[in-house]
């Protein structure tokens, strides 16, 4: 899979999102939904300058080329997420904990530990978004969630991808140790999504454990992908990587 010409061909394929037709939500549901917004925006705004530099160390230029452009398509979320928030005539946050937090727990260790956080991140954050896309009716929301929802699709598979080699190489005996740090990162990014956000998911009437099922199957996915051996046929369910390289 050519990480650098999927990123860089997605960037010309976007969707057109209809911004000059304004948003208009529920009231229950605007002031919840500004929130999350505010702060989803200001998690996909950094530049990424660690883990830029970890994937330089490597010595692979194409991977840090995909990294660059990956960077790059988080900051584009940041983006389109700022553009709903000035047409809800709402302010952008200049920091939160919970970006605090997963930026401290990305830059603890190395590159991979930073990578299995950041996955975990995504995980969740992809059915987030697939979450709150079904939740409302506005054509500019739904077009900008379906985008971010595709790119985070990507976004996975891409660091299952990068990650299922690092970990076919470690010694067996890790394995068992790194699977359960994942779950508990995993499980920590979840829980703090599910307490941060939990007045939109009240006002789109979504449960935390439907919420949880729909990430469970996720996490399900990606450990069949990262914890199988280097031979290993990907399971069917596992069809984040197929789904994203059928787009080339």
């Amino acid at each position: 899979m050519n990480w650098v010409h999927y990123f860089e061909r997605n960037r010309e394929t976007r969707r057109t999102i209809p911004w000059e037709r304004g948003i208009t939500v529920e009231p229950h549901v605007r002031g919840p939904l500004v929130r999350s917004l505010q702060r989803f925006q200001i998690g996909e705004s950094g530049e990424g300058r660690h883990m830029k530099r970890g994937a330089a160390k490597t010595g692979n230029a194409e991977y840090a080329r995909a990294v660059h452009l990956f960077i790059e398509e988080e900051q584009y979320h940041s983006a389109i997420m700022g553009q709903a928030l000035d047409l809800l005539g709402a302010p952008r946050l200049k920091g939160h904990w919970s970006d605090i937090l997963f930026i401290g727990l990305r830059r603890m260790m190395g590159l991979t530990c930073e990578v299995l956080v950041l996955l975990a991140a995504e995980v969740v954050g992809r059915n987030f978004f697939r979450t709150v896309h079904r939740g409302v009716d506005d054509d500019a929301l739904r077009t900008m969630f379906a985008q971010m929802i595709a790119d985070e699709e990507a976004h996975v598979a891409f660091q299952t991808d990068q990650l299922r080699a690092a970990m076919a190489a470690m010694p067996a005996p890790a394995r068992p140790f790194m699977r359960l740090a994942w779950w508990a990162v995993y499980n920590g990014a979840f829980f703090v999504v599910v307490w941060d956000h939990r007045h939109l998911f009240r006002a789109l009437l979504v449960s935390p454990t439907e919420f949880m099922s729909d990430c469970d199957g996720t996490y399900d996915e990606v450990c069949s992908v990262l914890f199988s051996r280097r031979d290993a046929v990907r399971p069917a369910a596992a069809g984040a990587v197929r789904r994203a390289g059928g787009a080339l």
